[in-house]
């Protein structure tokens, strides 16, 4: 069975946080992320925040050749390519995209790859797309 886990882009304090719980709605929409945010605050290790004030991003279920969990977001090396990790709606799977190729990333063998960051990172914001 596939593992669901996700992390979030904290837009207020431009940090990156393991999500421990999301909250829904009676709708099933997610309304709020649990975040242990301990690098901020020594009292208090554990905040819910608004979704609107995250990106919620998802755990691909796959390692890159170092062992390192890849998720939604990720800047992927291979050789002298650098790649982001996202989400294709249309075509239901995680592609990885630069600015002229876009792969499907199932396909691809992910120990190719290493993880080096992610595009909210200023170094990769030019793999950052349509969330500038």
């Amino acid at each position: 069975m596939r593992e669901f886990k996700y992390r979030c882009w904290d837009k207020v304090n431009n940090q990156m946080f393991i999500v421990e719980r999301l909250y829904f709605d009676k709708k099933g929409n997610a309304t709020h992320v649990g975040i242990d945010i301990e690098a901020l605050n020594d009292d208090e290790t554990f905040q819910v925040v608004d979704i609107k004030h995250v990106e919620l991003l998802e755990f691909t279920g796959l390692k890159d050749k170092n062992g390192v969990e890849v998720y939604e977001s990720d800047i992927l090396k291979n050789d002298d390519e650098e790649f982001a990790v996202v989400y294709d709606n249309e075509d239901a799977c995680f592609t990885l995209q630069d600015d002229n190729v876009i792969t499907n990333f199932q396909v691809e063998n992910p120990a190719w790859y290493e993880v080096v960051g992610n595009i909210y990172q200023e170094e990769y914001k030019h793999l950052r797309g349509d969330k500038q």
